[in-house]
């Protein structure tokens, strides 16, 4: 996606921000897009390696490039207004990955040691980011843990969930999708204004059944996807709902947002408020 689309509260087009490029205002992958303090918003370019601020009407205000190798992955932002930044570092035996912080002047610093990962195993060299005041919670796709690093890269606490449906595995390669159920995949981390961690889970329909070709299978019969928000203060769940759509992850408000397929073929995003 190279460009913003702007839509009101009917779902009607409104405008349309950027194009493709690399000059400002131009974008080559936009895989973010973060409210910031204020009015301000945040357009992470992957491709590009960089972060775009723009004003309420959709003038760019700053860029901050992030050369980070081999791109960035998530970004959240801090209480001081740093970016966090997850990235990755690629070797011939592995794949590592950090945490940096782009300071509110522009310097870049990494935060977060290195963690060496199998490099055949790509969701481990991935991070879920969420930020609350001067504390970030990060994960990784392929398990049901999320730690909480303090600004400076210490780790402050670990939730660790244990449940049949998101099992721990050690190995990963291809899935015939056609013969073989998805895994389990942490979408997204959110954390609410009351402290609370939300995460959302991506797996297998509960009537996943093997089909021909994987076209035929939308991603509606395909994923299901599981909400949970936990009290992180008591390690308790607080809610807990699986829902049959395939889920995309949460807005820096903590609205859900998940893909359809309506008759027509026609790709449909909902953004809506959870009803427990």
């Amino acid at each position: 996606m190279n460009r913003i689309l702007v839509y009101d509260t009917g779902g009607n087009l409104e405008t349309v921000w950027g194009r493709g490029g690399e000059g400002p205002g131009e974008y080559r992958s936009i895989m973010q897009l973060l409210m910031l303090r204020g009015d301000s918003l945040g357009a992470f370019d992957r491709v590009n390696a960089r972060l775009t601020v723009l004003n309420a009407d959709g003038t760019v205000a700053r860029t901050q490039v992030l050369r980070i190798n081999p791109y960035p992955h998530q970004v959240a932002q801090l209480a001081d207004g740093s970016i966090v930044v997850a990235g990755g570092e690629h070797t011939a035996a592995a794949t590592g990955y950090l945490m940096h912080v782009v300071r509110p002047g522009g310097s870049v610093s990494p935060s977060v040691p290195d963690e060496t990962v199998d490099q055949f195993r790509p969701s481990a060299a991935q991070r879920r980011l969420a930020a609350e005041g001067m504390t970030v919670w990060a994960a990784r796709p392929d398990r049901y843990e999320i730690t909480e690093y303090a600004a400076e890269g210490t780790p402050l606490r670990m939730l660790k969930r244990v449940v049949d449906w998101f099992p721990d595995r050690e190995v990963e390669g291809p899935v015939d999708f056609a013969k073989d159920p998805p895994a389990p995949y942490l979408t997204d981390v959110h954390v609410d204004d009351e402290g609370f961690i939300w995460t959302m889970v991506r797996l297998a329909d509960a009537d996943w059944a093997p089909v021909d070709e994987v076209g035929s299978l939308s991603g509606e019969r395909r994923y299901d996807s599981i909400v949970e928000v936990m009290d992180p203060d008591r390690g308790v769940v607080l809610r807990s709902q699986r829902f049959p759509w395939n889920g995309q992850g949460f807005t820096n408000d903590g609205l859900i947002v998940s893909r359809r397929v309506d008759a027509l073929g026609v790709v449909i995003v909902d953004v809506w408020g959870p009803a427990w």
